[in-house]
């Protein structure tokens, strides 16, 4: 389930989102799929622009927006982006969404500590990544 969502190609991805939260999928299995789109850039922003798009209907499926699934779904959607461009729209999405967000600061605290924290390490270590991928061939 995990493998579905690590393509780089993002018409796989939404596929994979909408086999995730077919009928074939168990709910609780769901999120797999929701974190192998973590392990690219764009699955990333395929997940992100998903919940944006579908909120209502996972908050739905979920039961819940404080259910521990979509919590979980929730925070992978943000917590791995690396741009504090991304922060701040996140920050104003839910900002927008008051009746969805509903109990969900914490997670939403969280996710873009972890965003601001993964700008934070790229700043510090910018040459050596640099360094490192050029001696790779990157």
């Amino acid at each position: 389930m995990v493998a579905l969502g690590k393509s780089n190609d993002v018409k796989l991805q939404h596929k994979s989102l909408e086999y995730a939260y077919s009928d074939k999928v168990r709910l609780q299995d769901s999120y797999l799929v929701v974190s192998g789109l973590t392990s690219t850039c764009s699955g990333q922003e395929t997940l992100w622009e998903f919940l944006k798009s579908d909120m209502e209907k996972l908050v739905e499926k979920y039961g819940s927006p404080t259910s521990q699934l979509f919590t979980a779904v929730l925070k992978m959607s943000a917590m791995y982006h690396c741009t504090e461009e991304k922060a701040k729209e996140i920050e104003e999405y839910f900002k927008g969404k008051k009746d969805l967000s509903s109990g969900l600061d914490r997670p939403i605290q969280q996710s873009l500590e972890n965003i601001r924290l993964n700008v934070g390490l790229l700043k510090r270590n910018q040459d050596a990544i640099k360094s490192w991928l050029v001696k790779k061939g990157y």
